[in-house]
């Protein structure tokens, strides 16, 4: 056998096994019908993807994904399927989907638990300035779940002004305080920390939910007050 037959049937030979490789799945592999074990049909369509778990496929309606299992034998053969691989695969793609969706289920659960807790915030601070007291406190002593302050309410007095012509206008209100009690009330405050020696101003419940120990007397006298700073 001569050197250019030699070189001819190599180059038919590799010829011949690109072409039954690009035949498994390549671009341009078509049938006009395919229709899986489950009964499910398919029309005019190329495959466009094969992997371990099945066939990527564009067809007449769309594009779809196949499995091996679906397939028949002669498709399974045409494209070496392997089951135990197969299965391998689709176990760690649904770990993965299923993991997916669990993080996507706990942002969802997340998001809605906020946007509950800020409507809530909301409708309490609308509460708050509609019928809580609002006040001004200077704190006496913090302790774990609150403070004992000297607390004094804050109200506003209409004023009126006079112009240059003697015409009569209302004014800018006037802000004054008044004490609230004879001694100290015990503050429960509601998403803030208080600090021994500071001011404080916000809004607290009219009436005392109960009273605890006074700091200096030992008697269970101090008015408890539910507070929350202002908006």
């Amino acid at each position: 056998m001569g050197r250019f037959t030699l070189h001819l049937f190599f180059t038919l030979l590799v010829t011949l096994q690109f072409s039954e490789t690009t035949a498994k799945a390549g671009d341009n592999d078509y049938c006009e019908r395919l229709i899986t074990k489950d009964g499910r049909e398919f029309s005019d369509c190329r495959i466009k993807r094969a992997d371990e778990e099945g066939l990527i496929i564009e067809h007449s309606e769309g594009i779809a994904r196949i499995s091996f299992f679906d397939l028949s034998n002669e498709m399974q053969e045409r494209f070496d399927f392997d089951p135990v691989a197969a299965m391998q695969a689709f176990r760690k793609h649904q770990k993965t989907e299923q993991e997916t969706l669990k993080q996507r289920t706990l942002a969802l659960t997340q998001i809605r638990a906020e946007a509950e807790r800020k409507a809530a915030d909301e409708e309490l601070q609308k509460r708050v300035i509609a019928e809580w007291t609002p006040v001004e406190a200077h704190i006496i002593s913090v302790r774990e779940n609150g403070a004992y302050a000297i607390v004094r309410k804050v109200y506003f007095e209409p004023t009126t002004v006079v112009s240059k012509l003697g015409l009569k206008r209302p004014g800018p209100p006037k802000r004054l305080t008044t004490p609230i009690g004879s001694g100290p009330l015990f503050l429960q405050c509601i998403a803030h920390e208080f600090a021994t020696g500071s001011s404080w101003n916000g809004y607290i419940e009219p009436s005392s939910t109960h009273r605890v120990t006074h700091p200096d007397t030992g008697e269970k006298s101090v008015p408890v007050h539910l507070a929350v700073p202002p908006p």
